[in-house]
C-alpha cells in the first residue's frame, strides 16, 4: 500500500455529536474511520470494524458489543450482547476494544483496561470475531 502513496501521511478527526458510551464512541470512530477511507476513493484491503467487549464485575456473564454505524439493533444469544449502551458499560469493570477486518481475519487495534489477564483477553478477542462473522453471514 505504501507503494501507492509514498511520502503521504493521512489524518483522519473524528467528531462524535452524539454517543451512549465510550466503547461504542470509540468503536464507532474506528468504523467510521474505516469508511471514510473507502469513500475517499482510497484504496483498502478491508473495512475495519471497532467492537468492544465488556466484562462484568461480577464475572457472572460477558457482555460483547459490535459497533456499526449501520445497524444499532441489540441482538442477544446466549453469552453475547451486541451493542453495549452506557448502562451496560457502567457494570463493567475490566474491557477490551477491537478494531477488526473481517473478510481478512487480521486484528488491527486492540486495547484492553482492568485486572483482566491476557488469556481473557485474547479469549474476548476469539468470541467478538466469532460474533461479528455470524453477524456477516446474516447479512449475506
Amino acid at each position: 500500500m505504501s507503494n501507492l502513496y509514498p511520502k503521504t501521511h493521512i489524518d483522519i478527526f473524528v467528531v462524535i455529536l452524539s454517543w451512549d458510551g465510550e466503547r461504542a464512541a470509540l468503536c464507532n470512530a474506528i468504523t467510521a474511520s474505516s469508511l471514510a477511507i473507502a469513500d475517499a476513493g482510497i484504496e483498502c484491503v478491508d473495512l475495519t470494524v471497532g467492537m468492544s467487549c465488556g466484562i462484568s464485575a461480577l464475572k457472572e456473564c460477558v457482555h460483547f458489543a459490535l459497533s456499526t454505524t449501520t445497524n444499532r439493533k441489540t441482538m442477544d444469544t446466549n453469552e453475547y450482547q451486541i451493542d453495549l449502551t452506557k448502562e451496560e458499560e457502567k457494570g463493567c469493570t475490566d474491557w477490551t476494544v477491537l478494531g477488526y477486518m473481517a473478510a481478512r481475519d487480521e486484528i488491527t487495534y486492540l486495547e484492553s483496561n482492568g485486572h483482566q489477564g491476557i488469556e481473557v483477553t485474547l479469549e474476548a478477542a476469539r468470541a467478538i470475531r466469532r460474533a461479528v462473522n455470524r453477524y456477516l453471514e446474516t447479512r449475506q
